[in-house]
């Protein structure tokens, strides 16, 4: 793009120089205005003025506008208007540098704001749509897509505070399935509505801690389960971020039926579902395809992921999560 752009600036100071030299097109007639064709004249009007070629009585070719507020335009004219590649100066010192169809930015182009911050990517009749690149002069920069000038679509942003999002956009918010990254190492991944968390999505923490639950409005909303470090579970209610009630679901009943179902299995196929468990990361400790809080907090890491529930206390979802880990090829056997 930026080599297009030298070439045509090039053009642009070889034309106006030659006309300075008399060597371009001839003077368009001052006493026959109706007469402008394949000429070079000067329009002054209410404070506006244009200096370039007219063909047929109109702008067409390379010209440049000067308004009385101060904006210029320097480029290529079609039937009056703005047509092809051009740069349009504001009178704030912002500029916008591309292709131009029917009077508006329309094509590739690049905006460069006072503050040195830039956009650069497609347009259409006038506005950001397509793919496209905002850099800001404080080091974010948003990549991904635009339509009718707002992200949206999918985009990857990175914040001057270090933080990372990478996911879909609505209307220059974040909607749908996303993965925001602080910038000490806390992920969350999952659904966002508005902006906001919103649905089923999972806290991994940098200290090794991991949080799945249900999000509305940006805060946990139903049941939702923690897992420390060490693999203690503790299994919660919450109501907007307050928490009603919670439970060690080790004490109770609550998972029964997972362990019955787990130790249902033989020892080949509880070990073959620990070794799965390993190669995705969620297990750590010794392949004895024993029952234990280690397995458990790997199992429910496994639902909350892959199925995004965890109602393993239902018999036909348990068995469809093991049956899942077992049908897993990880493993190089070789």
């Amino acid at each position: 793009m930026k080599h297009r752009y030298l070439t045509f600036y090039l053009v642009i100071t070889a034309f106006f120089g030659s006309v300075g030299q008399g060597l371009a097109l001839p003077a368009c007639s001052e006493t026959k205005p109706e007469l402008w064709h394949f000429c070079i004249g000067t329009v002054v009007d209410n404070g506006d003025k244009f200096y370039g070629t007219f063909i047929n009585n109109k702008k067409n070719g390379l010209g440049e506008y000067t308004w009385k507020n101060g904006d210029t335009f320097a480029g290529i004219y079609k039937n009056d208007k703005k047509n092809g590649a051009g740069k349009y100066s504001y009178a704030n010192g912002e500029t916008f540098e591309g292709n131009f169809w029917n009077g508006v930015a329309h094509g590739e182009g690049v905006y460069t704001y006072l503050d040195g911050s830039k956009f650069l990517g497609k347009y259409q009749e006038g506005k950001r749509s397509g793919s496209g690149k905002m850099i800001f002069a404080d080091g974010a920069f948003f990549e991904g897509y635009y339509l009718n000038g707002a992200r949206t679509g999918f985009g990857l942003a990175r914040f001057s505070n270090g933080d990372k999002y990478s996911g879909h956009w609505s209307d220059n918010k974040r909607v749908g399935q996303g993965i925001y990254t602080w910038e000490n190492g806390d992920i969350y991944a999952g659904y966002w509505e508005e902006g906001k968390k919103s649905g089923h999505g999972n806290f991994s923490y940098i200290n090794g801690s991991y949080f799945f639950g249900n999000f509305e409005n940006g805060l946990a909303n139903g049941w939702g389960f923690s897992v420390t470090k060490d693999n203690y579970v503790t299994l919660c209610e919450y109501a907007f971020g307050d928490t009603k009630q919670c439970t060690n679901p080790e004490t109770g009943e609550e998972f029964s039926v997972l362990e019955n179902r787990f130790e249902a299995h033989s020892e080949i196929d509880r070990k073959n579902i620990q070794e799965k468990l390993t190669d995705i990361g969620f297990y750590q400790e010794d392949i004895d395809g024993l029952w234990g809080r280690d397995s458990f907090a790997a199992i429910l890491k496994y639902a909350s992921l892959e199925f995004e529930s965890i109602a393993l206390h239902e018999p036909l979802f348990a068995n469809q999560i093991l049956s899942s880990l077992l049908g897993l090829n990880l493993r190089n056997k070789n």
